[in-house]
């Protein structure tokens, strides 16, 4: 259900209404012709700081609600993450960083990685949360595109939510932006 935030009433009772989608959301395409080709995607463990994870205590799995949402909305096929762990006997590398995740991809023979960073922040009280997703071609290693959303701007909530409801409605508004994306 998408709710309609007044964005500017007009004389005569006219109100000119605005998607929350929308609202809080940046997306930058940097490669529109590799967008379209990309099938299915790895994904890679959602990066939070430690107080982050520790104000979790993980009881909210970001990196399952990710691809939760990534199925809910079918725009890529989501490889299993078992079907990528079997390589990383093979993978030597110093850490989890991005050339690590897109040596192992090439090896599971995905188009992409889906890379993403969530932090949460209290604005006026209220829990809140901002992520940064970007998907990256395998062979190039270049960013394909990248959505951001922030939940204080792009979303509305009547009562003080859980870190697992601001977590689905960044993960949620930062695919949508994607989304459109790919329609357009």
């Amino acid at each position: 259900m998408k709710v309609l935030v007044p964005l500017l009433s007009l004389p005569l009772g006219l109100t000119l209404f605005c998607s929350c989608d929308t609202v809080g959301t940046d997306v930058y395409l940097h490669r529109p012709n590799i967008l379209s080709e990309i099938r299915n995607v790895a994904i890679a463990p959602v990066s939070m700081s430690e107080v982050d994870k520790f104000r979790t205590k993980k009881s909210i799995m970001p990196t399952e609600l990710l691809i939760k949402e990534l199925r809910k909305q079918n725009l890529f096929t989501v490889v299993s993450s078992d079907s990528i762990a079997r390589y990383l006997q093979d993978i030597k590398g110093t850490g989890l960083d991005e050339a690590f995740f897109l040596n192992l991809a090439k090896k599971a023979k995905v188009d992409a990685v889906l890379f993403s960073e969530l932090k949460y922040f209290t604005k006026q009280g209220v829990a809140n949360a901002k992520v940064h997703i970007k998907i990256v071609e395998v062979d190039t290693g270049k960013s394909v595109i990248e959505s951001k959303h922030d939940t204080f701007w792009g979303n509305s909530y009547l009562a003080n939510p859980t870190l697992e409801e601001v977590t689905r409605d960044a993960l949620e508004g930062a695919l949508k932006g994607i989304a459109q994306k790919l329609t357009q």
